[in-house]
């Protein structure tokens, strides 16, 4: 495995009161108050998994574990149901900047000849 292949894939929400983070890659979660609190203790969880995985009590089954724990297919829709609406969200928002600001028309001579 190499430095690059160690991207997850993930994301966070508020649900009621908490925030929750959860790693799609590793099927993990964390809740707490704050976002920032959510992504440290998954953050920490995404580390300790890892290395029992390669280095801890799981090396054994250490592929397994890294390549096919997968969290389940809602997870998945939500993730790019998320990533769709942050994508509308940029789109948006440079068509607000853009029309905001005027864009400079090209003035072209008419062809000889005519």
């Amino acid at each position: 495995m190499k430095p690059t292949d160690l991207v997850f894939r993930g994301y966070a929400k508020r649900e009621g009161g908490v925030w929750v983070a959860v790693c799609l890659d590793f099927c993990l979660a964390a809740q707490a108050d704050t976002l920032e609190q959510a992504m440290q203790k998954l953050l920490g969880q995404v580390a300790e998994y890892v290395y029992d995985a390669v280095a801890g009590e799981d090396r054994d089954q250490g592929a397994y574990f890294l390549q096919r724990r997968k969290a389940p297919a809602s997870q998945w829709l939500t993730y790019y149901g998320l990533r769709l609406l942050h994508a509308t969200h940029l789109i948006r928002n440079e068509a607000a900047r853009l029309l905001e600001s005027p864009l400079p028309l090209p003035i072209v001579p008419p062809a000889a000849g005519r």
